[in-house]
C-alpha cells in the first residue's frame, strides 16, 4: 500500500502541474498528455482500492455479521464470587480489526501525501463494497436473522459509523444504508398486514423482493409477535418481476482531484511549438 500510496500521490501532482500549464501552441499534445495522465491516475487509484478491497472483504461478514461479544458471571479462584467478564466469540476478525485495519491504511495514505477527496472516494467506495457484500450474505443466511443477532451486527455497525465521524468521513456512511435498513426491518412491528406501510417508508433503500426474503427467514423470539403471512403476502404482490434480490458492488465513480497550483505555467511560450520535452513524456505515459 506504501508503494501504491506514493504512486497516487506523485501522478496527482503531475496532473495538477499538466492542468496549470498555459494553453498554447502545444495545446494538442498537451491535451493528449492530461487524458494519459488521467487514465494512469485512475489506474493507479484502482490498483490501490483493489488491494484494500481485497483484504476487506475477507473480514466483513466475519467482523460484521458474525463477530459478537457478550458478558456472563466468571468466578473469581480466590474468592468463588461471580465477576463479569466480556467474552468475545471466537473469530478469526472483530469489528475492532477491521477498523484498526482502516485507520492503518488511511494513515499510511495521510503520510504520503494522498489528496483528501481520493481517500473519501476510497473509503466511499469500501463501505459500499462491504455494505453490499454483507447485505447480500444477510439475505442468504437464516441463522443471522434473529433478534439476538440483529442487534449484534446493529451494535457492530454503529461502531463503524463511529469510526467514519472520527476520521472525517461521516458522508461514506450513506453507502451503509441499505444494510442499516436490513437490520432496522428486523426490529420493527411485523404482525399485521397494517405494518406496511411504516416497512415500506423506514426501508426505502431495500426493494419488496429483499423485505420478503428476510422477513420470510426471521427467527421470532419468545417475546416477539410472528411474523404475518398476510404481511408476506402484501409484500410479495409488489414485487416487480425484474426485481434484483443481491446488490451488484460495483466500483463508483471515481473523482479527478481539482488541481492545487495556482495561476498557469506559461513553460508552452519559452520552449517552442515543438516542445521534444512532452513528446518524451507522452511517449514514456503511452508506454
Amino acid at each position: 500500500v506504501s508503494t501504491q500510496s506514493t504512486g497516487l500521490s506523485n501522478v496527482t501532482e503531475l496532473y495538477s502541474f499538466i492542468c496549470a500549464i498555459e494553453v498554447g501552441d502545444g495545446e494538442e499534445i498537451l491535451l493528449e498528455m492530461r487524458n494519459e495522465i488521467e487514465l494512469l491516475l485512475l489506474e493507479v487509484y484502482r490498483y490501490l482500492l483493489n488491494n484494500i478491497k481485497d483484504q476487506a472483504n475477507k473480514m466483513a461478514v466475519a467482523a460484521i455479521l458474525e463477530y459478537e461479544s457478550s458478558q456472563k458471571p466468571k468466578k473469581n479462584k480466590n474468592n468463588n464470587s461471580a465477576n463479569w467478564n466480556v467474552v468475545v466469540k471466537k473469530n478469526s476478525f472483530s469489528i475492532e480489526k477491521m477498523l484498526d485495519f482502516f485507520t492503518e491504511k488511511i494513515i499510511m495514505m495521510g503520510l504520503y501525501y494522498v489528496k483528501r477527496l481520493i481517500m473519501c472516494n476510497l473509503t466511499d467506495d469500501l463501505l459500499h463494497n462491504i455494505g453490499s457484500t454483507c447485505l447480500n450474505t444477510l439475505l442468504l443466511r437464516k441463522d443471522l436473522c434473529n433478534w439476538k443477532k440483529i442487534m449484534q451486527i446493529r451494535d457492530n455497525i454503529v461502531k463503524i459509523e463511529e469510526w467514519s465521524t472520527d476520521y472525517g468521513f461521516v458522508e461514506s456512511v450513506m453507502y451503509l444504508q441499505p444494510l442499516i435498513q436490513a437490520t432496522v426491518l428486523l426490529t420493527l412491528p411485523k404482525n399485521s398486514s397494517e405494518n406496511l406501510d411504516l416497512i415500506l417508508d423506514t426501508c426505502f433503500c431495500l426493494n419488496p423482493s429483499q423485505i420478503h426474503k428476510l422477513l420470510s427467514m426471521y427467527k421470532c423470539d419468545d417475546f416477539e409477535g410472528k411474523v404475518s403471512g398476510e404481511l408476506l403476502d402484501v409484500i410479495c404482490d409488489k414485487t416487480q418481476p425484474n426485481e434484483q434480490l443481491m446488490v451488484p458492488t460495483v466500483e463508483l465513480e471515481f473523482l479527478l482531484p481539482e488541481p492545487e497550483i495556482e495561476g498557469e505555467v506559461d513553460i508552452i511560450h519559452h520552449l517552442g511549438p515543438d516542445l521534444p520535452f512532452m513528446s518524451n513524456i507522452l511517449n514514456a505515459l503511452q508506454n
